[in-house]
């Protein structure tokens, strides 16, 4: 492969990801790997190494930090602290996540 076609192709992913990427919305987040759930706001650990029987009103995403979205994406988002949702996102940067309302 070509740089300008490696450069072509890694535009076309970022462009893909910034265009599914969007601000967590909910009230708690629960990281699968981790067993871990957070309140969102104020951002504070709740429950750690638990197993939690998730309800209908639980969304599945995958999830990345915006530190992360700027950093490694190179997208530019409004607080670096939140949490994304990044469906298509490439990297070990994503987390596999459950949304709660």
């Amino acid at each position: 492969m070509k740089k300008s076609e490696l450069k072509s192709l890694i535009r076309e992913v970022i462009s893909e990801v910034s265009t599914k990427l969007k601000l967590v919305n909910g009230k708690y987040i629960y990281f699968v790997d981790d067993k871990e759930l957070y309140k969102l706001t104020p951002y504070e650990l709740v429950g750690n190494q638990c197993n939690i029987t998730l309800a209908k009103t639980w969304k599945r995403a995958n999830v990345m930090q915006g530190e992360d979205v700027t950093n490694i994406l190179n997208i530019e988002v409004a607080d670096t602290s939140a949490w994304y949702e990044a469906s298509s996102a490439p990297g070990d940067h994503v987390f596999l996540a459950y949304i709660g309302t």
